[in-house]
């Protein structure tokens, strides 16, 4: 409220009470008890007529009288003016000095009233005089804050002027390994052999809604072990990455697709480089730091071959299911002698329940591998390829569940069955396998991770051709020691049991032992 109101609100009643006391009549002109009676008519809350809420409660003012606005504002705007106790106001007559008094009083409370309400929350001289005295106090620290925000705003300048991307951030992560193997196999190697593997990602948004991936890897890992259960989850590409003995490691464009909803319920992912059946669905359910690569999806339900381009996406049904379905293409899908569909191929569909802290789910892939390769080069060699090198169809079924039965403890499972067919011949067979993790958050300090997954690697259990005369089993160990924010050092190991399901001599028994190092940023 500017002071200019705050004085008219004060003078307006003053200098009309004024006036009014200048052209009354004398106190003489009236007896006492009339005066009396006049005056207690002009003060507000009279008790005859009572309270007045508008000017047309009184039946002697017009709206064509020269002086209605005044009255009428004095009545419904201030409130400080009542009638007499036949419903008049008696305007032209004159009234006397106690009647012009009780009037202006009354105004004047009013006016008081509303200016009190309206400086309620000004600064008072004492507020003004601590605020001085507070920034006198403080000047040095203003001083520096001051030219702190002058310094960031001329950083911030320089970041927007020279920035790589308004739309795409950078990240990344290198791995050492340091891995060893021992045991009676035949096939295990003596050596302690040191590795690495590093990734660039960049993660590209156009509507904040979508995702252009695009990542690019090297590595030196290789498998320390001849039996496909031995390699680890994160030895990469292998010889596309290595040359070989005396050649320099190769950087490969590991993944490459875009992934982007549709309405507020469905999502679809599509790519030419790096696009493997896990890519389509909201969740493989199984989860962990197990350093094998048999382990580290949770089976061979989403690892086949064909992992190159694709075509895949999800749609939320409801609060509790997910279908998800995609197709993917070996890496021959852009060569015109093989192509998207005349060459090995994955089509997989996902059911998908979430209810509180279980999660299930029921996987269905149909594969075709030209070289018979089902599993990817995972579980035993004649369940991987049972007729050899031809080439070989292939239905998988399986189911995978996770319970969180508190904060520190999780609980997973799966099991898979196939049923492999050659593509030429009858003959067929069936492969089967299984496993059950067990993740401990916060082992032993906040914030590291342990975890032990027992199961049984794919194994061909019927055949035509030929079966396995033992069941492998397999055990994966981890701890996540976390170092930093961005660094964690994972020391694992890998035990196998009839590695290759006894179709080798001395295959019995072999244990792989990693130290991983992991840096994110």
């Amino acid at each position: 409220m500017s002071k200019l109101f705050l004085k008219s609100l004060v003078m307006t009643p003053v200098l009309l009470g004024a006036a009014l006391v200048a052209s009354s009549v004398s106190a003489q002109e009236l007896n006492a008890e009339e005066t009396l009676s006049q005056l207690s008519q002009y003060t507000a809350g009279n008790d005859s007529m009572g309270q007045l809420r508008s000017v047309s409660q009184l039946s002697d003012v017009r709206p064509t009288d020269w002086a209605y606005q005044a009255v009428r504002s004095l009545v419904e705007r201030y409130n400080c003016v009542a009638g007499y106790p036949d419903g008049t106001f008696r305007g032209g007559r004159a009234m006397t000095r106690y009647e012009a008094a009780a009037l202006v009083n009354s105004c004047m409370d009013t006016v008081n009233d509303l200016i009190a309400a309206a400086t309620a929350d000004l600064v008072t001289k004492e507020d003004l005089a601590v605020l001085q005295r507070l920034q006198e106090e403080f000047q040095a620290e203003l001083a520096t804050l001051r030219g702190r925000v002058d310094s960031l705003e001329a950083r911030t300048a320089e970041l927007e002027a020279n920035q790589f991307s308004t739309t795409t951030k950078l990240g990344g992560g290198a791995i050492f390994s340091l891995n060893d193997a021992f045991g009676n196999s035949t096939d295990t190697t003596d050596n302690t052999v040191f590795g690495g593997r590093v990734r660039l990602s960049f993660d590209t948004s156009f509507t904040g809604s979508d995702l252009l991936r695009t990542r690019l890897e090297a590595e030196n890992i290789k498998n320390v072990s001849n039996f496909n259960t031995g390699s680890l989850e994160y030895s990469g590409s292998g010889a596309d990455v290595d040359g070989g003995a005396g050649s320099e490691v190769s950087v490969i464009l590991d993944s490459f697709w875009y992934q982007f909803p549709v309405g507020e319920k469905a999502e679809i992912t599509v790519g030419p480089i790096g696009v493997a059946p896990g890519n389509f669905v909201p969740t493989t359910v199984w989860g962990g730091g197990f350093i094998s690569d048999y382990f580290d999806t949770g089976s061979a339900l989403y690892e086949t071959d064909s992992d190159e381009s694709g075509l895949g996406g999800n749609y939320q049904v409801n609060e509790y299911f997910n279908i998800a379905a995609g197709y993917s293409a070996d890496n021959l899908s852009d060569d015109p002698n093989a192509g998207v569909f005349n060459h090995n191929y994955t089509a997989m569909t996902q059911l998908t329940g979430t209810t509180g802290k279980f999660t299930g789910a029921l996987v269905y892939a149909h594969s075709y591998n030209n070289a018979g390769d089902v599993w990817s080069s995972k579980g035993t060699t004649l369940s991987a390829d049972p007729f050899g090198n031809t080439p070989t169809t292939s239905d998988t079924v399986g189911v995978l569940m996770s319970y969180q039965f508190s904060p520190k403890f999780i609980l997973q499972g799966y099991a898979g069955h196939a049923w492999m067919s050659h593509e030429t011949t009858s003959a067929n067979a069936k492969s089967l396998s299984a496993g059950l993790g067990f993740i401990f958050p916060d082992a032993l300090i906040e914030g590291n991770e342990a975890g032990v997954a027992v199961g049984i690697p794919p194994y061909n259990y019927n055949s035509t051709a030929a079966s396995n005369p033992n069941m492998p089993l397999a055990a994966d160990i981890y701890y996540d020691w976390k170092i930093s924010d961005n660094i964690k050092v994972t020391p694992a190991v890998l035990l196998l049991f009839n590695a290759n399901g006894g179709s080798t001599a001395g295959d019995d028994f072999e244990a792989v032992t990693a130290i991983k190092t992991t840096f994110r940023f």
